[in-house]
Order: C-alpha cells, then structure tokens, then sequence
C-alpha cells in the first residue's frame, strides 16, 4: 500500500500526520493555557464548567482537528506536480 508522496507507504502518512498534529495540539494548549484560564474560556462560551479538565480537554481536540488540518494541507503540496501536455 503505496502512497502518492513519493513512494512513503500509507501508514507511514498517516502516523506522521496523527502525530504531528498531536505535537501541535500539546504546544499550543501549553501556550495557551499559560495566561487563559480554562473555565473562564468556558464561562465565555456559554457552556457548563464544571472544572478545568473540561476546558483543556476541549481546546486539545480542537487544537489536534486544527493541526490534522493543517498538516494535511502541506501533505498535499508535498505531491508532484504533473504537466499535462497539449
């Protein structure tokens, strides 16, 4: 099971792409949760805060979907280009 990206194999694709999203959402939610309190951010929201974990568990899959999305994009510009002639 080949990939288009040069002959990578699929699973190695998808493991880099799942991972480093996940490095992503795990620095971003350090960063932000630095000087953002998370039940405040929910407060904000609208929704129920029971307590932190809650609000970090969130923003995390937020953050992890928003770096998937991310390193799909430059997955997809590391394709060849190919001409097509006239």
């Amino acid at each position: 099971m080949q990939s288009s990206i040069s002959g990578i194999p699929l699973r190695q694709v998808i493991i880099a792409l799942i991972w480093s999203s996940f490095l992503i959402a795990g620095i971003t939610c350090g960063l932000i949760f630095a000087w953002i309190d998370p039940t405040l951010l929910l407060d904000q929201l609208g929704l129920d805060a029971d307590n932190r974990l809650t609000g970090y568990s969130l923003a995390f899959f937020f953050f992890w979907f928003l770096g998937i999305v991310n390193v799909s994009v430059c997955l997809m510009f590391l394709r060849p280009v190919t001409h097509k002639r006239r």
